[in-house]
């Protein structure tokens, strides 16, 4: 018979209880015991009471609350039997925490049989403190674009002209130019040289070279007292150096042609 009065009251036990949630929550499963019914109750900031009428068997009731505040984690510090005014009456204390709770039996004048509860030692407008919400981190503002290199424009290549390729010609150390003549189809410079005719022509070829033009090599090979001819070519232009010698003197004449 016990556990049938004392069932609905464990099981409401086993839910997680919560003081700060409302009013007296701490006590709140008595009123599923069977054989009491809630009669009154007051409450403030640090007290909780309540009275329940016992319509069941005493005893029976009281066991529940026993084992009901045992289950929840109360320690039961005191309790017992005792006679007041000549009727048997029934008390404990247990304790929680911070929280103490007093349960007494008691019978009114008209017979009825009371159980009296009274719960101390907590707030009930105090609230657990709930940690603040972590802060969500600031998203990076995207970096910023690169500007795209600047491309260098290429320089602007001027086409070579007769006269310009003409001022660029190798031209030995030691030549003096004698005259210079133009016309739609040639360019001609005429340089005296004294120096040595072959080596002259030797170096004059090994520049041409360098400077891209594509000497023919089997020219420039005639007798140096006769005379001899550089055939070379670039691009669009064609160039013959003549070398003759003379006693005492030499002429060297550059002819370039389109």
């Amino acid at each position: 018979m016990k556990t049938v009065l004392c069932a609905l009251a464990i099981v409401m036990l086993l839910a997680p209880v919560s003081l700060y949630a409302g009013a007296c929550e701490a006590i709140y499963w008595m009123s599923d015991i069977k054989g009491i019914s809630l009669s009154s109750t007051k409450d403030t900031n640090t007290t909780c009471e309540r009275i329940f009428m016992i319509t069941g068997d005493v005893d029976e009731v009281f066991d529940c609350v026993r084992k009901g505040l045992t289950k929840n984690g109360w320690k039961i510090s005191e309790g017992a039997d005792m006679a007041v005014a000549g009727i048997q009456a029934k008390a404990l204390e247990a304790t929680k925490g911070d929280m103490e709770i007093e349960v007494a039996t008691q019978q009114d004048a008209s017979g009825m049989t009371k159980l009296a509860v009274e719960l101390t030692g907590y707030t009930a407008s105090e609230k657990p403190c709930k940690p603040k919400p972590a802060e969500k981190p600031k998203p990076k503002p995207a970096p910023k674009p690169k500007p795209a290199p600047q491309k260098m424009k290429p320089k602007e290549v001027k086409p070579e002209t007769m006269a310009s390729l003409a001022k660029k010609l190798p031209v030995p150390k030691g030549a003096t130019l004698i005259s210079e003549t133009k016309d739609e189809e040639d360019y001609v410079l005429n340089y005296s040289y004294t120096g040595d005719m072959k080596k002259a022509i030797a170096w004059v070829k090994d520049a041409l070279k360098k400077q891209g033009w594509k000497v023919d090599e089997a020219t420039g090979e005639t007798a140096y007292a006769i005379g001899s001819t550089v055939e070379a070519e670039m691009d669009k232009y064609e160039l013959d150096v003549s070398f003759s010698q003379a006693t005492g003197s030499g002429t060297i004449t550059y002819t370039l042609s389109e």
